[in-house]
């Protein structure tokens, strides 16, 4: 059976043969709910497994399946940025550069405590700061 052949098969199966599958080929299958994400999950794994390479799916997968474990949630601190760091997101068609000092961040010359303040700044809304700057991963 080819990889595409694989990847076509798991198109109708449901999350527990999903989990099988992945715990046939992978070991212990992420702590995913939704079917289909499991899905997307499995076919992006199965092709790196063919293609090789590092995996972003799987470095969040990893991730995400230590805060289950722990019970805790990620924080982004100022300290996991040495000072003069920078951070960048395109926004709306403009690229905003934010960088990092000691205490804070700085965005178009000023000051800030926090990324989620900075990102307030840029969109007008509140926003999770690293989510928004990509530093972290959306909920599964």
């Amino acid at each position: 059976m080819s990889c595409v052949d694989d990847l076509q098969a798991l198109e109708t199966m449901k999350i527990d043969a999903l989990r099988a599958v992945w715990r046939g080929r992978f070991g212990e299958p992420p702590p995913l709910r939704s079917g289909d994400l499991m899905r997307r999950a499995l076919a992006e794994r199965m092709q790196m497994a063919v293609e090789g390479g590092d995996s972003v799916l799987d470095k969040r997968l990893a991730q995400t399946a230590a805060r289950h474990r722990t019970g805790r949630k990620a924080t982004i601190r100022t300290a996991a940025f040495k000072s003069g760091s920078r951070l960048e997101r395109t926004w709306q068609g403009q690229r905003h550069q934010v960088e990092v000092v000691e205490g804070g961040f700085v965005w178009e010359g000023r000051p800030y405590k926090s990324l989620s303040h900075v990102a307030r700044a840029i969109t007008g809304v509140r926003w999770n700061g690293p989510r928004f700057f990509g530093l972290r991963e959306v909920a599964a």
